[in-house]
């Protein structure tokens, strides 16, 4: 793999933003840079192909919805902490400390593709 291209953008600093670049969270600048060393470096093309490859697997895998418990749960919390300007359990009002309930929402995924296998798990605890 080349470490630097005509532009400037090693392999390294290519690899260190990969994620941000992909997600298009660089300043135009950065973008410029690591667009140009992507174009010219198979390897750091291949990582990029491969984050974006990934990304789309998750997006069209982990397309749950939340229980609409969970959901109204939530737009209460959030009508509460819109109402008094604090949040709930935490502020000196009291709100939301005489009943506290926790609920854990997890999600498991099993990716595969070409000759990778990923195992994604997530678990999320919510407050009320």
């Amino acid at each position: 793999m080349p470490e630097t291209t005509a532009k400037g953008c090693s392999c390294t600093e290519t690899l260190a933003h990969l994620h941000a670049f992909v997600d298009r969270e660089c300043d135009e600048q950065l973008t410029a840079r690591l667009q140009a060393h992507v174009a010219s470096c198979p390897h750091c093309k291949a990582q990029a192909d491969a984050v974006r490859h990934l990304q789309g697997l998750l997006r069209s895998r982990c397309a749950e919805q939340a229980p609409q418990s969970l959901v109204e749960r939530v737009r209460t919390q959030l009508a509460v902490v819109s109402a008094c300007g604090c949040t709930p359990g935490l502020c000196e009002c009291g709100h939301g400390r005489a009943e506290r309930h926790t609920t854990t929402v997890t999600t498991s995924t099993t990716l595969v593709s070409d000759s990778t296998v990923a195992s994604v798990s997530r678990s999320v605890t919510y407050r009320s």
